[in-house]
Protein backbone atom coordinates (compact mmCIF):
# COMPACT_ATOMS: atom_id res chain seq x y z
CA UNK A 1 0.00 0.00 0.00
CA UNK A 2 2.91 2.03 0.95
CA UNK A 3 4.21 1.76 -2.31
CA UNK A 4 1.32 2.44 -4.72
CA UNK A 5 0.63 6.26 -2.11
CA UNK A 6 4.49 6.55 -3.31
CA UNK A 7 3.66 5.95 -7.25
CA UNK A 8 0.07 8.21 -6.96
CA UNK A 9 2.27 11.04 -4.86
CA UNK A 10 4.81 11.09 -8.10
CA UNK A 11 2.08 11.63 -10.34
CA UNK A 12 0.56 14.25 -7.80
CA UNK A 13 3.86 16.30 -8.01
CA UNK A 14 4.33 16.20 -11.73
CA UNK A 15 0.90 17.28 -12.92
CA UNK A 16 -0.14 18.86 -9.34
CA UNK A 17 0.11 22.59 -11.37
CA UNK A 18 -1.91 21.62 -14.52
CA UNK A 19 -4.65 19.48 -11.77
CA UNK A 20 -5.00 22.72 -9.89
CA UNK A 21 -5.82 25.28 -12.67
CA UNK A 22 -8.05 22.73 -14.31
CA UNK A 23 -10.01 22.10 -11.11
CA UNK A 24 -9.52 25.59 -9.59
CA UNK A 25 -8.82 24.38 -6.43
CA UNK A 26 -5.59 23.51 -4.57
CA UNK A 27 -5.34 19.73 -3.66
CA UNK A 28 -4.20 19.69 0.07
CA UNK A 29 -3.04 16.74 2.84
CA UNK A 30 -3.57 12.82 2.00
CA UNK A 31 -6.99 11.89 3.63
CA UNK A 32 -5.56 8.43 3.40
CA UNK A 33 -5.61 5.38 0.83
CA UNK A 34 -7.43 2.21 -0.38
CA UNK A 35 -7.27 -0.84 -2.09
CA UNK A 36 -6.85 0.87 -5.54
CA UNK A 37 -6.20 4.69 -4.75
CA UNK A 38 -5.26 8.10 -2.67
CA UNK A 39 -7.39 10.41 -1.50
CA UNK A 40 -6.44 14.39 -0.65
CA UNK A 41 -8.24 17.57 0.43
CA UNK A 42 -8.98 19.87 -1.73
CA UNK A 43 -10.18 23.54 -1.50
CA UNK A 44 -13.54 24.36 -1.37
CA UNK A 45 -14.97 21.53 0.20
CA UNK A 46 -13.71 18.69 -2.11
CA UNK A 47 -12.01 15.73 -2.37
CA UNK A 48 -9.28 15.06 -4.88
CA UNK A 49 -8.92 10.95 -5.86
CA UNK A 50 -5.87 9.22 -7.69
CA UNK A 51 -6.98 5.51 -8.26
CA UNK A 52 -6.09 2.82 -10.57
CA UNK A 53 -9.60 1.40 -10.54
CA UNK A 54 -10.70 2.13 -14.31
CA UNK A 55 -14.56 1.15 -13.18
CA UNK A 56 -14.54 4.32 -10.73
CA UNK A 57 -13.43 6.76 -13.09
CA UNK A 58 -15.34 5.15 -15.64
CA UNK A 59 -18.90 5.21 -13.53
CA UNK A 60 -18.21 8.66 -12.40
CA UNK A 61 -17.80 10.21 -15.75
CA UNK A 62 -20.92 8.92 -16.34
CA UNK A 63 -22.24 10.51 -13.37
CA UNK A 64 -20.38 13.54 -14.60
CA UNK A 65 -21.39 13.76 -17.69
CA UNK A 66 -25.43 12.87 -17.44
CA UNK A 67 -25.41 16.46 -15.89
CA UNK A 68 -28.02 15.31 -13.64
CA UNK A 69 -27.90 16.30 -9.57
CA UNK A 70 -28.57 12.96 -7.73
CA UNK A 71 -29.88 13.04 -4.06
CA UNK A 72 -27.63 9.88 -2.59
CA UNK A 73 -25.12 9.88 -5.01
CA UNK A 74 -22.10 11.98 -4.59
CA UNK A 75 -21.32 15.36 -6.99
CA UNK A 76 -18.88 14.77 -9.40
CA UNK A 77 -17.02 18.15 -10.34
CA UNK A 78 -14.09 16.62 -12.81
CA UNK A 79 -13.09 13.10 -14.05
CA UNK A 80 -9.81 12.44 -16.33
CA UNK A 81 -6.49 10.67 -16.45
CA UNK A 82 -2.85 10.83 -15.96
CA UNK A 83 -0.50 8.91 -18.11
CA UNK A 84 3.86 8.38 -18.56
CA UNK A 85 4.96 8.17 -21.90
CA UNK A 86 8.35 8.12 -20.02
CA UNK A 87 9.68 4.55 -19.54
CA UNK A 88 10.17 4.24 -16.04
CA UNK A 89 11.73 0.70 -14.22
CA UNK A 90 8.54 -0.05 -12.76
CA UNK A 91 5.85 -0.60 -15.34
CA UNK A 92 3.54 -0.29 -12.77
CA UNK A 93 3.30 3.42 -13.07
CA UNK A 94 3.19 3.48 -16.79
CA UNK A 95 -0.59 2.31 -16.20
CA UNK A 96 -3.11 5.07 -16.93
CA UNK A 97 -4.00 6.70 -13.30
CA UNK A 98 -7.22 7.90 -12.93
CA UNK A 99 -8.46 11.73 -11.32
CA UNK A 100 -11.90 12.20 -9.97
CA UNK A 101 -12.98 15.66 -8.24
CA UNK A 102 -15.76 15.31 -6.42
CA UNK A 103 -17.60 17.30 -3.24
CA UNK A 104 -16.51 16.36 0.10
CA UNK A 105 -19.07 13.91 2.12
CA UNK A 106 -17.78 12.18 5.64
CA UNK A 107 -17.81 8.70 5.68
CA UNK A 108 -20.68 6.68 7.44
CA UNK A 109 -19.31 4.73 10.85
CA UNK A 110 -18.72 1.44 10.22
CA UNK A 111 -20.25 0.08 13.33
CA UNK A 112 -22.06 -3.03 13.04
CA UNK A 113 -25.38 -1.64 12.55
CA UNK A 114 -23.95 0.24 9.52
CA UNK A 115 -22.59 -2.48 8.57
CA UNK A 116 -26.02 -4.78 9.57
CA UNK A 117 -28.01 -2.29 7.24
CA UNK A 118 -25.74 -2.34 4.45
CA UNK A 119 -25.40 -5.64 4.10
CA UNK A 120 -28.81 -5.91 3.82
CA UNK A 121 -28.67 -3.83 0.41
CA UNK A 122 -25.78 -6.03 -0.83
CA UNK A 123 -27.39 -8.88 -0.59
CA UNK A 124 -30.91 -7.48 -2.51
CA UNK A 125 -28.64 -6.09 -5.18
CA UNK A 126 -26.15 -8.59 -5.56
CA UNK A 127 -28.95 -11.13 -6.19
CA UNK A 128 -30.82 -8.66 -8.44
CA UNK A 129 -27.70 -8.27 -10.38
CA UNK A 130 -26.94 -11.57 -10.66
CA UNK A 131 -30.32 -13.27 -10.82
CA UNK A 132 -29.43 -15.62 -7.92
CA UNK A 133 -32.82 -15.21 -6.49
CA UNK A 134 -33.19 -18.65 -4.20
CA UNK A 135 -30.30 -18.38 -2.02
CA UNK A 136 -31.49 -16.05 0.32
CA UNK A 137 -32.95 -15.88 3.57
CA UNK A 138 -35.93 -13.62 1.88
CA UNK A 139 -37.10 -15.97 -0.17
CA UNK A 140 -40.44 -14.67 -0.85
CA UNK A 141 -40.11 -11.37 -1.64
CA UNK A 142 -37.10 -12.59 -3.86
CA UNK A 143 -39.70 -14.81 -5.42
CA UNK A 144 -42.11 -11.94 -5.78
CA UNK A 145 -39.66 -9.56 -7.15
CA UNK A 146 -38.17 -12.68 -10.05
CA UNK A 147 -42.04 -12.68 -10.72
CA UNK A 148 -41.59 -9.00 -11.78
CA UNK A 149 -38.87 -8.99 -13.38
CA UNK A 150 -39.76 -11.52 -15.60
CA UNK A 151 -42.73 -9.83 -16.81
CA UNK A 152 -41.09 -6.48 -17.05
CA UNK A 153 -42.02 -4.20 -19.40
CA UNK A 154 -40.03 -1.08 -18.94
CA UNK A 155 -37.27 1.01 -16.74
CA UNK A 156 -39.78 2.85 -14.84
CA UNK A 157 -41.68 -0.17 -13.89
CA UNK A 158 -38.45 -2.14 -12.82
CA UNK A 159 -37.76 0.64 -10.41
CA UNK A 160 -41.33 1.33 -8.98
CA UNK A 161 -40.76 -2.29 -7.70
CA UNK A 162 -37.19 -1.87 -6.75
CA UNK A 163 -38.55 0.52 -4.41
CA UNK A 164 -41.40 -1.39 -3.04
CA UNK A 165 -38.95 -4.19 -2.46
CA UNK A 166 -36.33 -2.07 -0.52
CA UNK A 167 -38.98 -0.58 1.43
CA UNK A 168 -40.07 -4.64 2.60
CA UNK A 169 -36.67 -5.21 3.52
CA UNK A 170 -37.29 -2.02 6.06
CA UNK A 171 -40.81 -4.11 7.41
CA UNK A 172 -39.35 -7.49 7.54
CA UNK A 173 -36.53 -6.28 10.38
CA UNK A 174 -38.24 -4.74 12.97
CA UNK A 175 -35.33 -4.65 14.65
CA UNK A 176 -33.85 -1.91 12.36
CA UNK A 177 -33.57 1.94 13.72
CA UNK A 178 -35.00 4.63 12.33
CA UNK A 179 -31.15 5.40 10.34
CA UNK A 180 -30.80 2.12 9.36
CA UNK A 181 -33.90 2.26 7.53
CA UNK A 182 -33.23 5.89 6.21
CA UNK A 183 -29.47 4.35 5.30
CA UNK A 184 -31.44 1.33 3.35
CA UNK A 185 -33.76 3.67 1.80
CA UNK A 186 -31.33 6.20 0.65
CA UNK A 187 -28.80 4.03 -0.02
CA UNK A 188 -31.16 1.48 -2.50
CA UNK A 189 -32.18 4.63 -4.40
CA UNK A 190 -28.58 5.65 -4.75
CA UNK A 191 -28.07 2.17 -6.36
CA UNK A 192 -31.40 3.13 -8.52
CA UNK A 193 -30.29 6.80 -9.55
CA UNK A 194 -26.95 4.92 -10.82
CA UNK A 195 -28.88 2.46 -12.18
CA UNK A 196 -30.73 4.89 -14.74
CA UNK A 197 -27.51 5.70 -16.45
CA UNK A 198 -26.57 2.52 -16.85
CA UNK A 199 -24.24 2.03 -14.05
CA UNK A 200 -23.88 -1.02 -12.22
CA UNK A 201 -22.75 -0.84 -8.92
CA UNK A 202 -23.74 -2.95 -5.33
CA UNK A 203 -20.45 -2.73 -3.34
CA UNK A 204 -22.44 -0.74 -0.68
CA UNK A 205 -20.15 -1.84 2.75
CA UNK A 206 -19.70 1.48 4.58
CA UNK A 207 -16.16 2.91 3.44
CA UNK A 208 -18.32 3.35 0.15
CA UNK A 209 -20.77 5.52 1.69
CA UNK A 210 -20.79 8.72 3.27
CA UNK A 211 -23.60 11.01 4.81
CA UNK A 212 -24.16 15.15 4.41
CA UNK A 213 -26.41 17.25 6.08
CA UNK A 214 -28.20 13.90 7.07
CA UNK A 215 -28.63 12.48 3.53
CA UNK A 216 -26.58 9.36 3.18
CA UNK A 217 -24.68 9.36 -0.35
CA UNK A 218 -22.65 6.39 -2.23
CA UNK A 219 -19.34 8.54 -2.50
CA UNK A 220 -17.12 5.64 -4.22
CA UNK A 221 -18.33 3.62 -7.38
CA UNK A 222 -15.46 1.54 -7.85
CA UNK A 223 -16.12 -2.40 -8.99
CA UNK A 224 -18.64 -1.58 -11.12
CA UNK A 225 -19.98 -1.91 -14.81
CA UNK A 226 -21.02 0.57 -17.17
CA UNK A 227 -21.11 1.35 -20.87
CA UNK A 228 -17.73 2.15 -22.10
CA UNK A 229 -16.51 5.82 -22.78
CA UNK A 230 -13.62 7.38 -23.07
CA UNK A 231 -12.28 9.37 -20.04
CA UNK A 232 -10.39 11.70 -21.12
CA UNK A 233 -6.76 13.07 -20.38
CA UNK A 234 -5.35 16.15 -18.24
CA UNK A 235 -2.00 15.85 -20.87
CA UNK A 236 0.59 13.46 -21.38
CA UNK A 237 4.47 13.56 -19.84
CA UNK A 238 6.62 13.81 -22.49
CA UNK A 239 10.47 14.52 -20.60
Amino acid sequence: MERLEKQQQKMLSTFRDAIEKRAGRKIGASLGEGDMGVAYSASGGAVFKITKDETEAVASYHVLKCGRSFKNVVRVYDVFQLKSDKKEANTAIQRPLYCILQDEVKVVSPNQKNCDALELVYDFWARYYSNDWYGSTSKSFLKKFYQYYKEKKSKARMQTKIKELFDSIVKSNGKLSKEQEDLIKQVGNGLLELWSIGVNFFDTHAGNVGQKDGVFKIIDIGVSESPQIKVPFLMKRTT
